[in-house]
């Protein structure tokens, strides 16, 4: 199966769909997250992100500030878990790694948000770590191959965070200009 998400102020919704031998997707189902987006881009492609044994999806709402976490089934059907704030405003990008969760908040002071992710798919909120001033345009968050970094692009101030990770932990951030807009 395939998730993707909607962001709309009406209600935001996990898409699932599901490949075709031959590539194509074909829409199965529509699962509510309980929350609402923006209804305008994120300028992300980070909105949901699946744990790595495929058991538990999660989903940011941009326009209630808050995720949602979902039990992914046998045949890839949602039930959802948990809703907790995003620890910031305007969440656009979460990641999954050993049993962490990771939330990019972009607006108000933009900031990296932790959670630890129980199998079953419930959320306790850990630690925030802000980005550095001048973080402009937050768009992506991501834990690098191997799980020991936490990276953070930025598409207005042209520049790339990146947090060490010690057992889920954020530590402070190096920041490098990034190679071009």
């Amino acid at each position: 199966a395939v998730y993707t998400e909607t962001n709309s102020p009406t209600g935001n919704a996990v898409h699932r769909l599901d490949r075709g031998p031959d590539g194509s997707l074909t829409p199965v189902a529509t699962y509510r997250t309980g929350g609402t987006g923006t209804g305008a881009t994120l300028q992300s492609q980070g909105m949901v992100a699946l744990s790595d044994d495929g058991r538990v999806l999660v989903a940011v709402d941009a326009g209630s500030s808050d995720i949602a976490s979902f039990h992914v089934g046998r045949r890839g059907h949602l039930t959802l878990v948990d809703r907790q704030p995003s620890g910031g405003v305007t969440p656009n990008s979460v990641d999954i790694a050993d049993g962490s969760v990771y939330v990019l908040n972009r607006d108000g002071t933009p900031n990296v948000t932790g959670f630890d992710l129980d199998g079953s798919g419930r959320l306790r909120q850990r630690s925030t770590v802000n980005l550095t001033p001048g973080a402009l345009g937050a768009a992506q968050v991501s834990v690098a191959p191997g799980g020991r970094d936490l990276v953070v692009s930025e598409r207005q101030s042209n520049r790339i965070e990146t947090f060490p990770l010690r057992f889920g932990r954020i530590g402070a951030p190096v920041v490098t200009a990034s190679s071009g807009p």
